[in-house]
């Protein structure tokens, strides 16, 4: 954990990124056929075929699920981080877990390689090995976020 992160915390863009790439669904769904269930703005934990929610449920576990995140992401980052580069690294770890930074992403990033933590964004557009079209799109903005760049349309 790098101290300068310490007080980072999540952003609007990325409470906005977020709301618009995993959109509000009240009823469980599976994203994918062998993705797991998932109900309000991407949740999962608990969440099976008869979960339901309201707005205020999603909202709150939305906040966890971001709490999760950022835990994450403050643990596994050795270096000094902008707000920016914060944000997109939360998305990544919202909708992909942990894993990113325990792998070449998260070692180059704490070797202080930002232009190449920023490329590996793209290894993360699967699911169940296959490439998928949103996933891309999402590791697109949030690579571009990281590094500054304009970022492509919000729509998934």
């Amino acid at each position: 954990m790098n101290p300068a992160n310490v007080a980072l915390q999540p952003s609007p863009w990325l409470i906005g990124f977020l709301k618009n790439y995993e959109r509000y669904r009240p009823t469980a769904y599976k994203p994918t056929a062998t993705d797991r269930w998932t109900c309000g703005w991407g949740h999962t934990a608990g969440v099976n075929e008869r979960t339901t929610c309201d707005v205020v449920t999603a909202e709150s576990w939305l906040r966890q699920d971001l709490r999760d995140a950022v835990t994450a992401v403050k643990n596994a980052v050795a270096v000094p981080l902008t707000q920016a580069q914060f944000d997109a690294l939360v998305s990544l770890v919202f909708n992909c877990g942990p894993d990113p930074l325990h792998k070449t992403l998260g070692a180059k990033l704490n070797a202080g390689d930002f232009a190449g933590a920023a490329a590996e964004f793209r290894r993360w557009d699967r699911q169940a090995g296959k490439e998928l079209a949103g996933l891309e799109k999402r590791r697109i903005a949030e690579a571009n976020h990281f590094t500054g760049e304009k970022p492509i349309a919000l729509a998934a």
